[in-house]
């Protein structure tokens, strides 16, 4: 079944409460947040303008969703993005996911100046993914929350100027 994108709607969030998160999404969420994946999802998704979220969809189903929360009056993006195993189960969904993750960034890029988030350091298929959109990850400052002290994260950074201005750097 291929993978594909669509913008988020209402009438998506049932589906999405739905998905079987991959095991470690869950249990960062609850690290960072205290909060159930479920709360979690909700929350993210409520500090989210509608125009900031997508779905992604297997076989038409939606699979996982992902966006970006906009703060400090635009300066600062908080990407996010959770999933099912459905997403990547092919090869052939891996490569559409990997061809078009770049459009999304360079459209974050124009709603926020930097993104940031965190991520923790066992999700290292992510990790890769991020440095190869161009985050900066520092692994050497590793840090932990009380909730689960042997879960490391690491900062995640984005820069670039409002409208997608890299600093020299071209968005590709």
């Amino acid at each position: 079944m291929t993978l594909g994108f669509r913008p988020y709607t209402e009438q998506d969030y049932e589906a999405v409460m739905a998905l079987e998160l991959r095991p470690l999404e869950i249990r960062e969420g609850w690290a960072v947040s205290g909060m159930n994946y479920l709360d979690t999802l909700a929350l993210s998704i409520s500090l989210s303008q509608p125009q900031d979220l997508w779905v992604s969809t297997v076989g038409g189903e939606v699979s996982g969703i992902f966006g970006i929360t906009i703060f400090e009056e635009g300066e600062m993006g908080v990407p996010w993005f959770v999933s099912n195993t459905k997403t990547f189960a092919t090869r052939t969904n891996q490569k559409f996911f990997l061809r078009n993750s770049r459009n999304f960034i360079q459209w974050m890029e124009y709603r926020c100046s930097y993104m940031v988030n965190i991520i923790s350091l066992e999700n290292t298929k992510s990790i890769r993914w991020l440095r190869w959109l161009g985050f900066e990850i520092d692994e050497s400052k590793a840090f932990t929350y009380d909730r689960d002290p042997e879960l490391k994260f690491v900062f995640m950074r984005r820069e670039h100027g409002k409208g997608g201005e890299t600093g020299g750097r071209k968005s590709q």
